[in-house]
């Protein structure tokens, strides 16, 4: 009511309103929003950055500690354009109906050390209705890695629903046909497995999963890897569901106006079990015996098992972001995975301990021209022979 007696006020007063001039305190942070506009403008509408990533640019990096709010008002006043969007149609889907899932491909990231660039790749599943993403990280996008990484995006989720709509690719889809289109093999067992069906999107047609390809975009936008080391991919693994969690608390969903995290929670009392009852879906495995030494031969690595197994079977299994050795079913050790580490022999903590020979000789002889260097890191140890 005030603002209203004001606005009565001043027009019979014949006076300008003095609240549209008033200043803001935003003003302070007009270069870099000037700056980041004239990055934004050129570029085609639907691939500009929202105002929420702005806001997340200055809160990072220029110390800025007002409201979104304020930000959004400033904008308004001063670049209009900025805001202008174009008109669509949102189609909704009651909970528990329609997933959607895609990959954001080969993300070069740097793992192990600084300057060790390695291109990863992300599955995202999507629920339609919470928009509540689940990422899994893989070195590669082969239909092994596909399956696991669908597989433990949906356990994270909670639950199953109707229908997942994957992108037009050959690890899903054999032939395209609308909701008559024919799933590959191993896609069409996995989602009998879990009581759901497919449905993917047409060919070169984004707009099919949009809601997951926006989601890509918000997540993967403010986030700068060129800035960022991990220590191997379930440190990355790590960092993702944690820029998940804070993604879902501060987004509003727009089926139901509530955060994601909220709507997630109402979503997931309609979603299917039927996962639990899944087994996981290795992404490589093999049988292999046990050699001199306690090693054992496992994707371009030897790997130390503890005493007591040489000339014994062992089981390896790599799960995504770890390497385990089972035999007769009891889990012997567990190695992480470090994408690209090849003709190493990876040593274990617990091995090492129970070993009671000696590594090597107290005085190895002259005639041995060589030097081993052993440099223990966190989980392991490294050999490197150096002449």
């Amino acid at each position: 009511e005030g603002t209203i007696r004001y606005h009565k006020r001043k027009r019979l007063e014949n006076k300008e309103d003095g609240r549209k001039d008033r200043y803001s305190a935003v003003s302070q942070f007009s270069t870099p929003i000037e700056i980041w506009i004239q990055e934004q403008l050129p570029t085609d509408r639907p691939k500009r950055n929202t105002i929420l990533s702005l806001y997340r640019q200055l809160y990072d990096f220029h110390n800025f500690r007002l409201s979104y709010d304020a930000l959004r008002r400033y904008i308004r006043k001063h670049h209009p354009e900025v805001l202008e969007k174009s008109y669509h149609v949102r189609i909704e889907t009651p909970p528990e109906k329609l997933s959607q899932v895609d990959w954001k491909e080969k993300v070069p990231v740097q793992i192990g050390a600084m300057g060790n660039w390695v291109s990863v790749n992300f599955l995202i599943v999507l629920l339609c209705f919470s928009r509540k993403p689940a990422i899994e990280v893989r070195e590669k996008k082969d239909a092994y890695s596909f399956l696991n990484a669908h597989h433990q995006a949906v356990k994270k989720l909670g639950g199953t629903t109707d229908y997942y709509r994957p992108d037009c690719m050959k690890t899903a889809v054999s032939i395209w046909n609308g909701r008559s289109s024919e799933m590959n093999d191993a896609y069409a067992d996995f989602l009998k497995s879990i009581g759901a069906q497919g449905f993917p999107a047409r060919p070169g047609a984004a707009t099919d999963k949009g809601k997951v390809e926006k989601k890509i975009r918000d997540l993967f936008r403010d986030i700068n890897f060129r800035r960022m080391v991990f220590r191997d991919l379930a440190h990355v693994q790590e960092y993702m569901d944690k820029k998940i969690a804070e993604l879902c608390e501060r987004t509003i969903c727009p089926a139901t106006g509530t955060t994601i995290a909220e709507a997630y929670e109402y979503e997931r009392q309609f979603l299917q079990d039927a996962i639990e009852d899944v087994p996981m879906i290795p992404i490589a495995t093999m049988t292999t015996k046990v050699q001199k030494g306690s090693l054992a031969w496992f994707k371009s690595n030897y790997y130390q098992i503890p005493q007591g197994f040489i000339g014994k079977r062992v089981r390896f299994i790599h799960t995504g972001a770890t390497i385990e050795i089972y035999h007769d079913g009891e889990l012997l050790e567990t190695y992480r995975y470090e994408p690209g580490l090849k003709g190493m022999v990876r040593m274990s903590g617990k091995a090492a301990e129970e070993e009671s020979r000696p590594v090597m000789r107290k005085s190895p002889p002259k005639s041995e021209k060589r030097n081993i260097a052993l440099i223990k890191n966190s989980l392991s140890l490294r050999i490197y022979h150096t002449c």
